[in-house]
């Protein structure tokens, strides 16, 4: 699971332009199969690009 998160992290880190180290520390395995096998709290990100959550995540989503 840790390659898994380090490849999530690095593809993160690509499209968001940020330190790949940052995300890792971000990115969370779901306690629930079915909620996927990991999850980024966009949160974290909205006062810096001054986007709300919904929107960051959308445009994660189609990168």
């Amino acid at each position: 699971m840790l390659a898994f998160k380090n490849q999530v992290a690095l593809l993160l880190a690509q499209v968001l332009e940020m330190d790949k180290e940052n995300i890792f520390k971000l990115l969370e395995i779901p306690p629930e199969p079915e909620m996927g096998e990991a999850a980024f709290p966009c949160f974290h990100l909205a006062k810096l690009m001054r986007k709300a959550p919904p929107l960051i995540a959308s445009e994660l989503a189609s990168s």
